[in-house]
């Protein structure tokens, strides 16, 4: 993996993010960022706030197997505060060729064009380091704005299924979209 990536792009509000790579001392702001994230109440598929060992142990676990090319995530960082973090996990066996997508951003930096960078940087990175042809994704039916966004990017739907997505009591249907890179 190359490790020395990161870039700065300047998004809608005119404010400067860096995009890079994680580091193990990043476990406490990324503890802080997802529990943001959580109590927001989005359709992310946590439902609980972390501890501090919970998110050493996932980033030690992430960073290893970034190391194994099987993984790769980026953070937007603005102010020196984590403020979007999206991944791409390369599934097993012989689906070894697609990678699961997952993305979260701050509330205050959502419809800023940060999501959208975020992805093309982490798939570009995705072909070129880790050599993936597919990216697939689940996106609760619930947030349009996503579905949106994926949509814009050329994911193309290719399934719901009902009710697998619990939010406040009520079960929501899940879209499947894929793309190929």
């Amino acid at each position: 993996m190359d490790w020395s990536y990161s870039s700065q792009i300047t998004i809608k509000n005119g404010k400067v993010v860096s995009l890079r790579y994680p580091a193990y001392e990043d476990a406490a702001e990324l503890r802080e960022y997802i529990n943001r994230i959580v109590a927001e109440n989005t359709r992310i598929l946590l439902d609980h706030t972390v501890t501090l060992e919970e998110e050493q142990a996932y980033v030690s676990s992430f960073l290893a197997n970034m190391n194994k090319d099987d993984a790769i995530k980026l953070f937007a960082v603005c102010d020196g505060q984590i403020v979007g973090a999206a991944d791409i996990r390369r599934q097993p066996f012989k689906q070894r060729h697609v990678g699961l997508f997952g993305i979260s951003i701050s509330k205050d930096f959502r419809g800023m064009g940060l999501g959208r960078e975020l992805m093309n940087v982490l798939m570009k990175r995705a072909k070129e380091v880790m050599g993936l042809e597919m990216i697939i994704l689940s996106v609760n039916a619930e947030n349009e704005a996503a579905r949106a966004l994926y949509k814009s990017m050329g994911f193309l739907e290719s399934g719901v299924t009902p009710k697998a997505f619990l939010q406040d009591g009520t079960y929501e249907d899940q879209v499947s979209m894929y793309k190929m890179l």
